[in-house]
C-alpha cells in the first residue's frame, strides 16, 4: 500500500513535471489531518512557482487535494471554446483565474454530482469532457485515463506523457528524494526559480545562479553567497527542454525570447521529421527515441 507522500507523488506528478495543469488526489478524513502540516509545508516548497495545492470537502469522510499550475490553468481559460463552455455551466470567467477557480473547489465540495467541467481543469480535451456528459461515459472511441470521443491519438499521447512524468517522480522518490527534492529537480529542468538554504546549496532566482560556501561556520555566521553565473537563456531553455519528453512549445518559446527564436527549430524541422528524430506539429517540437539518442547533435544544431 502506498503511503500519502507517494500517491500524492504519483497522481500529482504530471502537474508538478509542467505537463498537466491540474491533478486531483482523494483522502480520507483521517489521513488528512494528519499530513495537514505536510501540505502546508509542500505548499511552501512550490511557492515562488505556479503551483499550488488547494483542498476542497468531498463529503463527510473524504477529502481531494487539488493541485494545479496557474500558468497552465490560464492558457486554458484563454481559449474562447472553453469560456464560452464555461459560461454556460455558470461560471463568471471575466472575474479572473482565482474566481474560476474558487467556484470549482466550491462544486466539488458541495455539489452532490461530481462537476464534469473538472475535466477541463484537469486538461482533457473540452470534446471529450462534453461527450462524456452527453453520453455517459458510453460510446466512446477509447478509454483510459478519461474517455475518449475525440483524436484518440492526440490523447494516448497525453496519457502516455501523464505516466512517465508519474514514473519518473516515483523513481526519484524511490531513490531517496523527498518531496523538496523532486520539486527542486523538477523546477531545474523547467528554468523556475529555486532556493537552496545551508551550506553549499545552490540556487537560481531572476536568471542568476549563486550558491553558498561549503562552510556551515561561514554560512552560520551571515557569509553572503557567491555569484555563478547567468543562466535561463534561449539556448539553455532549448537544451533544457529537448531533455524533456514534452519538448519545446514554440508559443512558449517566441513569448520568452522573441519570434526569431524559433526559427532555428521550424528550418530543421521538416529534415528531422523525415529521419525520425523528432515529433513535430507546427507547435511542439520533441525528441523521438531515435532523437534521444544523438540529442546532442540535433541540439547543438539548432542553437
Amino acid at each position: 500500500m502506498k503511503t500519502f507522500e507517494q500517491t500524492v507523488i504519483h497522481l500529482g506528478a504530471p502537474t508538478l513535471c509542467g505537463v498537466k495543469p491540474s491533478s486531483l488526489v482523494s483522502v480520507s478524513k483521517e489521513v488528512l489531518f494528519c499530513e495537514y502540516k505536510k501540505i502546508l509545508l509542500w505548499n511552501k516548497i512550490l511557492e515562488g512557482g505556479q503551483k499550488k495545492i488547494k483542498i476542497a470537502r468531498r463529503g463527510e469522510n473524504l477529502f481531494l487535494l487539488f493541485i494545479y499550475d496557474e500558468k497552465l490553468v490560464q492558457e486554458i481559460l484563454s481559449k474562447p471554446e472553453v469560456l464560452s463552455y464555461l459560461n454556460l455551466k455558470g461560471y463568471f470567467t471575466d472575474n479572473g483565474i482565482s474566481n474560476v477557480l474558487n467556484e470549482l473547489l466550491k462544486r466539488l465540495s458541495y455539489c452532490e454530482i461530481f462537476p464534469h467541467e473538472i475535466g477541463i481543469f484537469l486538461g482533457y480535451p473540452l470534446e471529450d469532457v462534453v461527450g462524456y456528459e452527453k453520453y455517459s461515459g458510453t460510446k466512446t472511441k477509447f478509454s483510459g485515463a478519461w474517455a475518449v470521443y475525440g483524436n484518440v491519438a492526440e490523447a494516448v499521447k497525453k496519457m502516455e506523457l501523464y505516466k512517465k512524468c508519474s514514473a519518473l517522480c516515483s523513481s526519484l522518490l524511490e531513490a531517496g528524494n523527498n518531496f523538496e527534492a523532486i520539486c527542486k529537480t523538477i523546477k531545474y529542468w523547467l528554468l523556475d526559480d529555486y532556493l537552496g538554504i545551508g551550506a553549499a546549496a545552490h540556487s537560481f532566482i531572476n536568471g542568476k545562479r549563486f550558491y553558498y560556501n561549503r562552510s556551515v561556520r561561514d554560512f552560520c555566521d551571515g557569509k553572503p553567497p557567491v555569484f555563478d553565473d547567468f543562466g535561463g537563456g534561449k539556448e539553455e531553455y532549448i537544451m533544457l527542454r529537448l531533455r524533456l519528453e514534452g519538448g519545446v512549445n514554440l508559443s512558449e518559446l517566441k513569448e520568452l525570447y522573441g519570434d526569431k527564436s524559433a526559427k532555428p527549430l521550424i528550418k530543421k524541422a521538416p529534415l528531422l521529421k523525415k529521419n525520425g528524430f523528432i515529433n513535430f506539429d507546427g507547435e511542439n517540437f520533441s525528441l523521438t527515441e531515435k532523437g534521444f539518442l544523438v540529442s546532442n547533435n540535433i541540439i547543438s544544431e539548432i542553437i
